[in-house]
């Protein structure tokens, strides 16, 4: 793909250099590089990727993407590419690099501190029952429609996602059911990926040792959300809430008339609500 066809699809970017070179992949990684790549250089809770772009020259990379301005002593053919968020900037390209496979799948994604590892396999079970080939990512394993290998993040980084995503859509899936982490969200791997339902299960006391406080996790999750709502990258997005959760209830109050917002749970407001509902050693039942 020329750069010029690839860097329009970016809000904001001020570039330095020539447009007209063909690029075909992107990495974040200074060891992955070889000619005809993007070097994405990303800041990191412990590395800051800048610190390899002098690597990434000397390995051939054709572009620069960074979150600092060119150096004013560069002198590297490679272009630049300076963005403000290299991470959401990356989603993006990556996306568009496979031809975003999200458009051709219905997108069924879920967050909650509890629960997304099933509920994801519920819905995966539905398609496949449904349209025979679907695929899965999660915490556990993630399947193709052609085979299953285990699950290496619970949601993948930007460009494994799009590739994964890539080869569901070319193994005839027609829907995808995957887990959205908190850690997925706030580092902006799905920023770039349409959904047509996102379900939040719960929230309860999990990865403070990232996100500090349980308002900035429960921000994460939410935030999520709101982007779809603001930019629902041309899909009809529908939340599905738990509302007898707490930050549940406070999330579908804070979506109504941004979104459709679908509750469930035990509450008699709910939209689909669990009746009579049973349980024993080996199994749940309700009407």
């Amino acid at each position: 793909m020329i750069l010029r066809d690839l860097v329009s699809s970016l809000p904001q970017v001020t570039v330095a250099g020539s447009l007209d070179t063909e690029v075909h992949a992107i990495t974040a990684s200074s060891r992955e590089v070889a000619p005809g790549m993007i070097f994405a250089a990303i800041r990191g809770t412990t590395l800051d990727g800048h610190r390899f772009i002098n690597d990434a020259l000397a390995a051939g990379a054709s572009a620069i993407l960074a979150e600092k301005a060119q150096p004013s002593d560069y002198s590297a053919p490679a272009t630049w590419l300076h963005v403000s968020d290299s991470r959401e900037a990356l989603s993006t390209l990556a996306s568009v690099l496979e031809g975003h496979p999200w458009k051709d799948l219905k997108m069924a994604g879920v967050t909650g501190t509890n629960g997304k590892t099933t509920t994801a396999f519920l819905l995966h079970h539905i398609m496949k029952s449904a349209w025979h080939r679907a695929g899965l990512l999660g915490t556990v394993l993630v399947d193709d429609g052609e085979t299953e290998e285990p699950a290496k993040h619970t949601t993948p980084g930007s460009i494994e996602l799009s590739g994964v995503l890539s080869r569901m859509r070319d193994n005839g899936c027609r829907g995808v059911a995957m887990e959205v982490s908190s850690h997925g969200i706030h580092q902006k791997r799905v920023s770039a990926i349409g959904f047509d339902a996102c379900v939040f299960t719960n929230l309860t006391q999990d990865h403070l040792d990232y996100h500090g406080t349980l308002e900035s996790y429960f921000k994460a999750k939410a935030d999520w959300f709101h982007d779809l709502a603001a930019n629902p990258l041309g899909k009809k997005p529908t939340a599905v809430i738990n509302t007898d959760d707490a930050y549940g209830k406070e999330l579908a109050e804070a979506l109504e008339g941004k979104m459709p917002v679908l509750k469930f749970g035990f509450n008699v407001h709910c939209d689909f609500r669990a009746n009579n509902f049973r349980q024993n050693a080996r199994k749940s039942q309700c009407t």
